[in-house]
């Protein structure tokens, strides 16, 4: 994977101390103290190819991670010396999105490392570890809200690993907009162009559109227009809060579609 295709994430993370780990000696029977050392992190690698390719949205582009909820996605960290130590090393990680991210509205979740994903919640696990890199794989649940997200690791100090778009889940049977029919799928999710109808009762045709969802900019217009919907800009936290639902984002987007076509009405 080239630098074009990729998302790098350079980091100057250095190493801090943490609290002692006591290991007990069977033989001696007594504890001996061994300190742990928080991984020097140089950059973290967002995999956005392959993960976009994975989560069925690199035709939105692959420069940057667009990942969909209740999937877990990969990341790999670069170390700039030492090695991950299983049982040993530990950290968590914080991702949030909105303006002020909070833990009970559902914008922010703490996570720690555990031995395997939990498809159901946030959560994140070693994949695979090897010299001075590690690869972790990371998960959302299938209800998290959607939109822009930044991901932070702790491990006494905290550090930026990058930023990440969540979406919808088609695909995901714990997703609320799920699709269990793959044609569907295909002709609902990643059809660039479709056909129209229109007519009357008695006379209806139909004619080529070209949807352009997948074109250059689409993506953030969306998540712009979310930001600017009436509700976000009365209490943009309940608003984000709520990006959950897509009955609700719909409702959203609707209203402010519909309230531009009355304007234009009564001009």
């Amino acid at each position: 994977m080239n630098g074009t295709n990729s998302t790098a994430t350079t980091l100057s993370c250095k190493v801090q101390k943490q609290q002692p780990t006591v290991v007990q000696n069977k033989q001696l029977n007594h504890p001996r103290i061994t300190t742990m050392a928080a991984l020097d992190i140089e950059r973290c690698e967002l995999e956005c190819e392959i993960n976009n390719f994975g989560h069925r949205t690199y035709l939105n582009g692959r420069d940057r991670l667009i990942v969909r909820r209740g999937q877990p996605f990969t990341i790999t960290l670069h170390l700039r010396s030492g090695q991950f130590q299983p049982g040993v090393t530990t950290f968590s990680f914080v991702a949030e999105t909105g303006p002020c991210p909070c833990e009970s509205a559902g914008t922010k979740a703490e996570f720690s490392l555990s031995g395997a994903v939990d498809l159901n919640q946030w959560s994140a696990a070693v994949s695979c570890h090897s010299g001075n890199s590690v690869s972790l794989s990371i998960c959302s649940p299938p209800d998290a809200r959607i939109g822009r997200y930044s991901l932070t690791m702790t491990q006494g100090g905290s550090t930026r690993l990058g930023d990440f778009i969540l979406l919808f889940n088609p695909w995901c049977p714990g997703d609320s907009v799920y699709m269990e029919d793959e044609e569907e799928l295909k002709e609902y999710v990643l059809t660039q162009d479709g056909l129209i109808f229109r007519g009357t009762e008695k006379h209806i045709t139909h004619c080529a559109w070209n949807f352009g969802q997948f074109e250059p900019g689409i993506l953030d217009a969306c998540l712009q227009l979310l930001d600017m919907n009436p509700k976000y800009l009365s209490n943009a936290d309940q608003d984000c809060s709520k990006r959950n639902d897509p009955i609700y984002v719909s409702r959203v987007v609707s209203a402010m579609v519909s309230n531009t076509l009355n304007t234009r009405d009564g001009e």
